[in-house]
């Protein structure tokens, strides 16, 4: 019946969207942020974490799954704004969200009310923030702000008569202390497809920055950008055993796009892909054996000779792997 309810509500809202023409009311996400901000946001938030799939006679059947389309810190954040927009610093109806959305809930009301740093604010209610002339999106970026730093960087797209003030202001945010300004700068860059050298060599000194998160953001914009560099080659490598799953996914996709790299790349990487084989990180597999079937004539000998003794096991994933990359490559030339 809870699951019943709260989908209702969820087509409920979609239905008043559809009906005030809201030109995005076809994105899901944003239907379950309006579902917060009219006040219905404590059913959406408080969906169970376990469901529990019960066949006629096995009542041990069950399975986690996370329902709706936000995960829980933008619900919490997302209640936050609609607590501060009502001018309400202690919300009587917050006791009613579970605790996991709660606790966030509370601490971002309290920077909320302490910095008003939000790009959507009470005082712009009903007008169309969203839509700025781009030189009023570079000012914008400058403000003090990271929340309207970071939608206004976000919002950049490529203008010719701007294009040395967007490179320049881009270039500055780069070198942001606030990771997330970083973060969402590297997404505008390559969304932008922007290579000048000097933005390149900004990215390539954020491959050393202390945030894991701008470290991957870093090295996966450089791959798209096909910019990675012989240093930069470097830096990748010793990322490669970071025991942080996304670093190591990184750096081997990047890695793996390249034609050729120095001897000295190999070990790491087969040290890297002994682990992922190990650990069962079937997302994190197939960038290494596209690394070696790029780098190396016979990568089938290599495999061998690397664990048909100790470990046949993980042979047999690793050849399997390979011939699944290397399928679509023998369909497409015939």
């Amino acid at each position: 019946m809870h699951l019943t309810v709260t989908t209702l509500v969820h087509h409920v809202v979609a239905d008043l969207l559809y009906q005030k023409q809201f030109p995005l009311a076809h994105f899901p996400e944003l239907v379950d942020l309006a579902t917060v901000a009219f006040g219905l946001g404590i059913p959406l938030s408080n969906y169970s974490f376990v469901e529990k799939n019960v066949p006629d006679w096995d009542f041990t059947e069950w399975s986690h799954k996370r329902h709706g389309f936000l995960v829980q810190r933008a619900l919490s954040y997302a209640s936050a704004i609609a607590a501060w927009v009502r001018q309400q610093p202690h919300p009587r109806w917050d006791r009613h969200l579970r605790m996991d959305i709660r606790q966030p809930m509370k601490k971002s009301l309290r920077y909320l009310l302490k910095t008003q740093d939000s790009f959507f604010r009470p005082d712009t209610l009903g007008q169309k923030i969203l839509e700025q002339t781009q030189s009023q999106w570079l000012n914008l970026a400058m403000e003090q702000s990271a929340s309207r730093q970071i939608v206004a960087v976000r919002h950049i797209r490529h203008e010719p008569r701007l294009a040395e003030e967007q490179a320049k202001l881009l270039k500055e945010k780069l070198r942001s202390r606030n990771q997330f300004i970083v973060l969402n700068t590297l997404w505008t860059v390559e969304a932008m497809k922007l290579n000048s050298e000097e933005i390149l060599d900004e990215m390539r000194g954020l491959i050393d920055h202390p945030s894991d998160e701008v470290r991957s953001k870093a090295a996966y914009t450089l791959t798209i950008l096909r910019a990675i560099d012989d240093r930069t080659v470097d830096r990748l490598t010793n990322m490669i055993g970071s025991n942080v799953w996304f670093v190591t996914h990184s750096a081997a996709f990047a890695l793996s796009s390249l034609e050729v790299v120095p001897d000295y790349v190999l070990k790491p990487m087969n040290q890297g892909l002994k682990k992922a084989l190990q650990n069962c990180e079937y997302g994190l597999i197939p960038h290494f054996v596209n690394a070696f079937n790029r780098w190396l004539d016979d990568p089938e000998s290599y495999f061998k000779m690397l664990w048909a003794d100790d470990s046949p096991e993980l042979l047999g994933v690793a050849l399997d792997t390979l011939e699944q990359i290397r399928q679509p490559l023998t369909q497409l030339q015939e």
